[in-house]
C-alpha cells in the first residue's frame, strides 16, 4: 500500500475486467479504529497484511456496492477479525461471499467516523461516504461517480439515469475537499477540489451532461 496522508493509504490498482477499468481500494488509520474502504486482491498479500497489523488492525470493511463482492471479502474478516459493512439493498448479493455484520439502512453516520448516504443508480444499494480527515473531508464514491482520463463520469443505464441524476444531487450537501472513486480510467484516480464550490460545481457540470 502506498502512503496518501497520515491517516490515508491506498493499494495498488488491478484490472478485474481485463480492459482500461482499473480498481482500487483505500485504507484508513484513524484515531479510533481502522477501515478498508472497497475491495482489493492486494489483501491477501502478507506483507500488507503485516502492515495493516502494525497500524492497529481493522475495524470494519466497508463496500460502495455489489460489484466488491468477491471471497476476498471472507478472508479479510477472517485474518482482522474486522466487520464487513454493506447498504442491505446489496444483501442478497453480498452474502454469497461472506457473513455481513452491518447492513445499513437508514443511517447517516457509521462507526461515529463516517457521514452516509445512499445514492443508488448504479447499484440499488450503492452507498458514498464522507470520512473527515486530517488533511480534510474524503469522499469515497466507489463506482457511483469515478474520473475517466481526467473527467467525472457515472456508470448508469439510460433507465437508471433519473436516479444517479438525484443521487449525484444529494451529494453536494457535503463539503468535499478529495474524492476517491473505487474504479478509474487513465492515470487520474482521485482529484482534489481547492475552493469550496468546486465540487459542486463538477456535480452541476455531470448533471447537465447526462440531462443533454
Amino acid at each position: 500500500m502506498k502512503k496518501i496522508f497520515n491517516d490515508l493509504y491506498v493499494t495498488e490498482a488491478e484490472r478485474p475486467f481485463q480492459n482500461v477499468v482499473r480498481t482500487i481500494s483505500y485504507f484508513i488509520k484513524s484515531q479510533k479504529e481502522n477501515y478498508i474502504i472497497y475491495s482489493s486482491k492486494f489483501f491477501k498479500e502478507e506483507k500488507i497484511q503485516n502492515l495493516i497489523k502494525e497500524l492497529g488492525g481493522v475495524k470494519a470493511q466497508i463496500l460502495n456496492h455489489r460489484d466488491e463482492a468477491s471471497e476476498i471479502l471472507k478472508e479479510v474478516r477472517v485474518l482482522f477479525s474486522s466487520k464487513l459493512v454493506c447498504h442491505h439493498l446489496e444483501e442478497e448479493v453480498v452474502k454469497q461471499y461472506s457473513e455481513i455484520d452491518v447492513l445499513i439502512r437508514d443511517e447517516k453516520i457509521l462507526f461515529d467516523q463516517f457521514e452516509v448516504l445512499h445514492t443508488p443508480g448504479h447499484a440499488p444499494g450503492s452507498t458514498c461516504y464522507l470520512y473527515h480527515g486530517v488533511e480534510g473531508n474524503y469522499l469515497f464514491t466507489g463506482d457511483t461517480l469515478y474520473l475517466a482520463h481526467g473527467q467525472f463520469k457515472v456508470a448508469v443505464s439510460e433507465e437508471n439515469k433519473e436516479q444517479i441524476i438525484e443521487s449525484l444531487l444529494k451529494l453536494k450537501q457535503f463539503e468535499v475537499d478529495y474524492i476517491y472513486p473505487g474504479l478509474f480510467i487513465g492515470q487520474e484516480n482521485c482529484r482534489k477540489f481547492a475552493h469550496k464550490d468546486e465540487f459542486g460545481q463538477m456535480i452541476d457540470d455531470v448533471v447537465t451532461s447526462l440531462r443533454e
